[in-house]
């Protein structure tokens, strides 16, 4: 009858460790930086002039997504959604859509690439291996081999 009893404590314990160190590891996510601040700290530390790291940094700041941007994402996604969801499907409505989910999530992207073009052709070689290496630790680059 003991070993049960103290299997089951165990169990518990184990438990409870596991999800003490889940919700640890959810409040560290937390603190981590916001979008764009490794490279807005990159310019900081740059050769680029003030004035033109100022506005550089301004342009990344604009061009990432915002409170609003993601709103209209959302908004999008749902109309996807409810589109699913009607009792009777209309696939011209859900293409149309689908297509204007697509272009917005292009336009967005299209604006951070084009700031970051602009960043990369001012930065000097090493500054250009900096950025390199803020893009291979996130987690969209996280195939990519590590070089030093």
């Amino acid at each position: 009858m003991r070993d049960p009893v103290r299997l089951l404590i165990f169990l518990l314990i184990v438990l409870g460790v596991v999800l003490i160190g889940f919700a640890a590891g959810r409040g560290c996510d937390r603190h981590q930086a916001k979008r764009g601040e490794h490279i807005v700290a990159l310019l900081d530390e740059c050769s680029i002039p003030e004035a033109r790291r100022a506005e550089l940094k301004e342009k990344l700041r604009t061009a990432l997504p915002d409170a609003e941007r993601k709103k209209v994402r959302r908004q999008l996604s749902g109309e996807v959604i409810a589109i699913l969801e009607a009792e009777q499907f209309d696939a011209e409505a859900y293409r149309e859509s689908l297509d204007k989910m697509f272009l917005e999530r292009q336009r967005q992207k299209r604006r951070v690439l084009e700031v970051m073009v602009e960043i990369a052709s001012e930065l000097n070689w090493e500054e250009r291996k900096a950025l390199a290496d803020i893009f291979r630790r996130s987690p969209k680059f996280k195939h990519l081999p590590r070089t030093n």
